[in-house]
């Protein structure tokens, strides 16, 4: 359907500080870093949680990834 339709964002009076958190292999991790930032972020205006740029340092994974989950919209 997104395909056939497009995809729109839903407008939500909740206020998320990123569009989406991404889960990804490090052997991988060419795609998100390469084609989703610059293509989905720069050019499309969205925003991702990624690892390498958004965890904050000396919390535990686990906790980044919680963090990560509560503030994205998906």
């Amino acid at each position: 359907m997104k395909g056939a339709y497009g995809y729109h964002r839903v407008e939500t009076e909740d206020h998320y500080q990123f569009d989406a958190f991404v889960s990804y292999e490090v052997s991988n991790r060419h795609f998100p870093k390469d084609e989703m930032v610059d293509y989905l972020e720069k050019q499309r205006n969205f925003r991702f949680c990624i690892h390498h740029r958004d965890f904050i340092a000396g919390c535990g994974i686990a906790e980044n990834i919680t963090n990560a989950i509560h503030n994205s919209r998906k």
